[in-house]
């Protein structure tokens, strides 16, 4: 088992935009003044050391949970994920191709129906070769 690390939320000047922003992801204070940001203090929560990336960053949570197989009228298919990713902030759902191409971020119910919008815009119809979103272990 290892070590237990402090981990931030932090702040940093974004030139372009001309203000403040908040980092996604937590991180230690070495990464922290790596990056040229100021933790947010009250942020603070205790980790295992495993769970850091190797720059220091807290690693993104993410895990597949619902799969969905299309066919197509050529014979082939292609099949979708929703993926489930938490760093602390809540959870948050993406819908992805097989090879990680994004979709659609947002909670569940939202980012299945922006998906089969999708479909719909690139021309897909279902068919009974397709299935509905079935849950898998990842």
């Amino acid at each position: 088992m290892g070590e237990k690390v402090t981990v931030y939320f932090f702040r940093k000047f974004d030139v372009i935009g001309g203000e403040y922003r908040v980092s996604n992801r937590r991180a230690t204070l070495e990464a922290i003044e790596r990056a040229r940001g100021e933790p947010i203090m009250d942020s603070a929560i205790q980790i295992g050391d495993g769970e850091l990336d190797e720059e220091g960053f807290r690693r993104v949570l993410k895990h597949r949970i619902l799969r969905q197989l299309h066919a197509t009228p050529d014979g082939g298919g292609f099949t979708l994920y929703v993926t489930h990713h938490n760093d602390g902030k809540g959870d948050v759902y993406r819908s992805e191709t097989r090879d990680g191409t994004q979709i659609a971020w947002n909670t569940l119910d939202e980012v299945k129906k922006r998906t089969a919008a999708r479909l719909l815009d690139e021309g897909h119809t279902c068919s009974d070769k397709c299935s509905d979103w079935e849950l898998i272990e990842d």
